[in-house]
């Protein structure tokens, strides 16, 4: 989806964000994996890489992590004062850890013991109480690795609160669904309309876009000798510039004042558009400068309707027929 959605204005890296979050969700890491990646390299440096950079990390220790949380057990002190945070082992091993003393608040440890046999001690103003330092050192271990696992917890859980953004894109994606169909029904509406103008029009000519087209150069009054030079400057020129098309430029003789330069061939009306195109902004600068540019113009057609012109020579005809089946380019 990324090759082709990196080209359309509505997949900004927010959006490829969210799909990468429903990926994770829907555990497809490899797609998310992919989008993610994109994102970094087509967006460096910005917010949403960084943040894509993050998720990258934390999915590439995604089992890792669920591993962890999967055996990680947190039980809490009766007196809800000592917590101690450990992984699942082996029941002797477990056994073993439960035998261990834990740490249980006790306020009398804090103060000096009275020793049978002497006077009670009382504690001087300015002496210092004494603590468990050992346990308190233990306590602060566990609380640093518990924090350690509820940021990757939290990363995780970032993650799938993202997801709820779907909707967002669903939204998306069905207004984008609405305007193709919207695109489609406009097409059919136009393709009806522009058979019953052909009919109207009664042409001999037929319109077949997906057949075999030709791009057509029509000099009126021009020296035999200047079309015979047009067709070998469109021919150099085809050589440097498209010599894997393999297109070929011919002339073609259609009355005593018109002349055809023929250069063949297209695999559809949409490459023979095209090609037309970009030769009316390039022909009168770079291949026939020579040539006054209101003694020539450029045409399409197919294979079938080339045959009929060559044969009728009803040049009025055929440009009629052009400015029917494609309004506003002829």
């Amino acid at each position: 989806m990324a090759d082709s959605l990196y080209g359309d204005k509505y997949w900004t890296p927010q959006l490829l964000y969210i799909e990468s979050v429903y990926f994770i969700r829907s555990r497809q890491d490899a797609q998310a994996r992919t989008v993610l990646t994109g994102i970094t390299t087509k967006w460096p440096r910005t917010p949403m890489a960084a943040k894509a950079t993050t998720l990258l990390d934390v999915l590439n220790r995604r089992k890792q992590i669920e591993d962890y949380l999967t055996r990680l057990q947190i039980t809490r002190a009766v007196d809800d004062d000592s917590v101690t945070v450990a992984p699942q082992i082996d029941t002797a091993a477990q056994n073993a850890a439960n035998r261990r003393p834990r740490l249980v608040r006790n306020d009398s440890n804090l103060l000096i013991k009275n020793i049978p046999g002497n006077k009670p001690a009382v504690a001087a103003p300015g002496d210092k109480l004494k603590a468990d330092t050992a346990s308190l050192n233990k306590i602060n271990m566990d609380a640093g690795r518990l924090a350690n696992l509820h940021r990757l917890q939290d990363s995780l859980q970032q993650a799938m609160l993202q997801a709820r953004a779907d909707s967002l894109l669903s939204a998306i994606l069905k207004r984008k669904a609405d305007s193709i169909n919207a695109a489609v029904k406009k097409i059919q509406a136009d393709s009806v309309a522009l058979a019953a103008k052909l009919h109207n029009l009664n042409s001999a000519f037929t319109l077949t876009p997906d057949q075999t087209h030709s791009v057509i150069m029509v000099m009126d009054k021009v020296d035999p000798v200047y079309v015979s030079e047009a067709a070998n400057a469109f021919s150099r020129y085809n050589t440097e510039m498209f010599y894997s098309k393999g297109y070929k430029a011919e002339n073609a003789t259609l009355n005593d004042s018109l002349k055809l330069m023929i250069i063949s061939k297209f695999a559809n009306a949409n490459d023979a558009l095209e090609y037309m195109r970009n030769m009316k902004a390039l022909a009168p600068r770079e291949i026939v400068p020579w040539l006054p540019a209101g003694k020539y113009s450029f045409l399409i057609i197919s294979n079938s309707n080339l045959e009929l012109l060559l044969t009728n020579k009803d040049m009025t005809a055929y440009r009629n027929f052009l400015q029917a089946a494609y309004p506003g380019i002829f």
